[in-house]
């Protein structure tokens, strides 16, 4: 599997929504007892820990048809990154306020049979939020 190179977008005064991956063709299979991981970093190939890691997160994997797709499947993730976890990344309002920061984040499916692959390998573009209700 090529990992998907498509930016996630988040604010830093809400959780992160579930993560949405379409695809298309019959259900994947060897997703039974399959997880995955979630690392964000400072920038793609940070060394040392990650700012943000989740692990053993669900993969749902269902059917969601168009007209223009019928056989579209959507894999959802759900990352479990509160604005907490988001709020403390570095860099707010920097280089001036208002601001988005850039950081990278890879999600891994690691599958029953010990071997993974990079689902998404992309930026990760942070935005300061307005509402801190």
């Amino acid at each position: 599997m090529t990992a998907v190179i498509d930016p996630l977008y988040a604010r830093r005064n809400m959780d992160l929504e579930p993560i949405e991956h379409g695809y298309t063709g019959g259900q994947l299979t060897e997703l039974a007892g399959a997880t995955a991981s979630l690392e964000v970093r400072q920038y793609e190939g940070a060394a040392g820990a990650a700012l943000i890691s989740k692990s053993n997160l669900a993969i749902i994997d269902e059917p969601y048809p168009t007209d223009e797709e019928p056989d579209l499947r959507l894999l959802i993730i759900d990352p479990g990154i509160t604005r907490a976890e988001l709020a403390a990344l570095p860099g707010l309002h920097q280089p001036e306020i208002g601001s988005a920061q850039t950081f990278w984040f890879e999600i891994k499916i690691h599958y029953a049979n010990g071997t993974e692959d990079s689902l998404r390998l992309a930026p990760f573009i942070v935005y300061p939020g307005v509402n801190t209700l």
